[in-house]
């Protein structure tokens, strides 16, 4: 129910052209891991491989940098590409990319703007009343912080073009508002849609802004993508990690 549902809503907001690219590559990525899914070497080197994806197809100017001035130069055939490959190179990284995990989880049109690994395994739960006040609560605030704060804001963003030295510090500390506000509005509503349904989804902001340092402030900000490049970049690195 829920992938029907945000796939149509995808559809209404974007219309049919949206991920066509990136639905493909996700296939013949899952077929190749089909084919070399036994062996260690290879399939964490595709893993690698595929996370580096989106950095070469940036370079490459096929897709565009997120820079949060609305989409700008964003590129429909490959919405979700970021997302997608993080999500890809994690499952394929713990060997555990099945072709239900592909279809429901990694290509979930709504997971497409909220994160790399936001969807977990676990059992659909009862809908009850107090799950219905609590997700709801959520979408609500993902909508207001997406219109009307995120909105607000973008006015202040022509400053970027300024050289004036009180215009350049009040962009940088606009710019990480909206920039806030923009994605965070899209990940909340996300995470009470599909908690709603009763899909186990990751809370991918977590009050960044009360960080004590910038680490804390790191784990705060963009959960699951943070828990990609933990899983498969920084625990690599620990001592005794291959003993």
């Amino acid at each position: 129910m829920a992938f029907a549902v945000s796939f149509c809503y995808s559809a209404y907001l974007y219309g049919s052209v949206p991920a066509v690219f990136t639905v493909a590559l996700a296939i013949a990525v899952w077929l190749l891991y089909r084919l070399i899914s036994l062996t260690e070497g290879p399939r964490k080197a595709l893993a690698y491989g595929v996370f580096f994806i989106t950095p070469v197809l940036t370079y490459s100017g096929q897709i565009a940098v997120l820079t949060g001035f609305g989409g700008e130069g964003a590129s429909l055939p490959w919405v979700g590409v970021s997302f997608v490959t993080a999500a890809l190179a994690l499952h394929i990284y713990q060997k555990k990319l099945d072709f239900s995990t592909l279809c429901l989880n990694i290509l979930q049109p709504a997971r497409m703007d909220s994160g790399p690994v936001a969807l977990s395994n676990a059992p659909l739960a009862r809908l009850r009343v107090r799950r219905v006040k609590v997700y709801v609560g959520w979408m609500v605030l993902g909508v207001f912080f997406y219109t009307v704060l995120a909105t607000g804001l973008a006015p202040f963003l022509v400053l970027k073009d300024s050289t004036e030295p009180l215009d350049i510090l009040v962009f940088s500390f606009i710019f990480e508002l909206y920039v806030y506000f923009n994605f965070s509005g899209i990940t909340f509503f996300v995470f009470g849609f599909l908690n709603l349904a009763g899909v186990r989804t990751t809370l991918n902001f977590n009050m960044p802004f009360s960080a004590r340092n910038v680490i804390d402030y790191w784990q705060r900000w963009h959960v699951s993508l943070s828990g990609v490049l933990k899983d498969i970049f920084f625990k690599p690195l620990k001592p005794g990690y291959f003993i």
